[in-house]
């Protein structure tokens, strides 16, 4: 993306956390015309082991992204990523 011209942010671990106040205040600066979001952590024992960490990490975060997508002018394009996906 950056070789076509196009800025290139990062946000999450370690970066931004999502959710966080920074990750809100980025998204209504910047206001994105697209986002890659790639998905977090895809191990099937971690969540086994630790559902609600697990839920936190994507559930929680994916939510948040959303939430903050939905409330900008514009509708940014999301891409999902996802290895573990169903």
């Amino acid at each position: 993306l950056r070789a076509k011209g196009h800025e290139v942010l990062r946000a999450g671990r370690p970066e931004i956390d999502i959710p966080s106040q920074a990750f809100d205040s980025l998204l209504t600066s910047r206001a994105p015309h697209s986002v890659v979001h790639c998905a977090t952590p895809a191990s099937v024992l971690a969540s086994i082991e630790s559902p609600t960490d697990d839920h936190a990490r994507s559930v929680v975060v994916l939510d948040q992204l959303l939430s903050g997508l939905a409330a900008l002018a514009g509708a940014p394009r999301l891409v999902f990523v996802s290895s573990a996906a169903t």
